[in-house]
């Protein structure tokens, strides 16, 4: 169950920073911050 929590609350993470990029940095950034964030 804490794995499975763990990787909820990755996935939010995930799309917030995604969303956060995509408005306030380059499309550069924004692959660099998708590839580091999906490792979890």
């Amino acid at each position: 169950m804490i794995k499975v929590a763990l990787r909820k609350i990755c996935e939010m993470l995930a799309v917030l920073v995604l969303q956060i990029s995509r408005s306030a940095l380059s499309t550069t950034n924004q692959s660099e911050v998708k590839n580091g964030i999906f490792s979890c």
